[in-house]
This record gives structure tokens, C-alpha cells and sequence, in this order.
């Protein structure tokens, strides 16, 4: 169903320009700051939105396959300016449980240091 709200319409953009970044920048760290600032200019003062996508990413990617580009989505929208007071929210509503933010979400990946969130600990699968 589309939306016509202009938050969702700038979400959209952001989003999709926030993956395509993440899967030409995965493996070219030198690309990764003008990706930042790619995503900062087209977010402008929407932190809350750079929060939602960091949020979700961090949530849904633990369970993914391609949990690293989950991350490096996460890791543009932190370090383009997510709010860092709403990330936990965004986390929660993507479906995690409370156990596992902390492993994921490191209070100094979401303040001035800019730095990436640290890699999720391997896990044996039972299927």
C-alpha cells in the first residue's frame, strides 16, 4: 500500500539510497565517508528518520544471512547523524529481544565517535 505522507516519501528515498551506498561501499572503506555525507545531505535535519533506518537494520539484520550489509546500512545512519535516543525504539519495533541491543548497539557508536557498531557474535544455527 502506498503512502502519501511526506515523512514515508523522504523515508523511501532515504532508505533506498542508504542500501544502494551500502551494498558499493561494503568493501571499498575509502568510499565510505562520501557515502556518509551522500545520506547526511539527503536526510538534512531528519535524524529521527536516520534513526529508523539505523534501528531496523540493527533489528531485522541479526536474523539475515547478509547480516554485514544490514550493518553497514546501520552504520551510515549513525554516522550521518541518527538520533541516538530513538535508535533503541527502532530496534525494538524491527523485533529483537532487549538481550541482544545491548551486544549490538555500544553507546559509543552512536554518539560524536562515529565509529561502527561492533560485529554481532557468531551463533550455532539449529535447523
Amino acid at each position: 500500500m502506498a503512502h502519501s505522507d511526506p515523512d514515508r516519501v523522504l523515508y523511501g528515498y532515504i532508505s533506498g539510497e542508504a542500501w544502494n551506498l551500502a551494498w558499493s561501499c561494503i568493501n571499498k572503506p575509502e568510499e565510505h565517508a562520501a557515502a556518509v555525507e551522500e545520506l547526511r545531505e539527503l536526510a538534512g535535519d531528519r535524524v529521527d528518520l536516520l534513526a529508523e533506518l539505523a534501528g531496523t537494520s540493527i533489528g531485522v539484520g541479526e536474523s539475515q544471512l547478509d547480516q554485514d550489509v544490514y550493518r553497514q546500512v546501520a552504520d551510515l545512519g549513525l554516522e550521518a547523524g541518527a538520533g541516538a535516543e530513538q535508535i533503541e525504539y527502532w530496534i525494538g519495533v524491527a523485533g529483537i529481544g532487549p538481550s541482544l541491543r545491548g551486544s549490538l548497539l555500544a553507546p559509543e557508536c552512536c554518539g560524536a565517535s562515529r565509529q561502527r557498531l561492533r560485529p554481532a557474535p557468531a551463533r550455532a544455527r539449529s535447523r
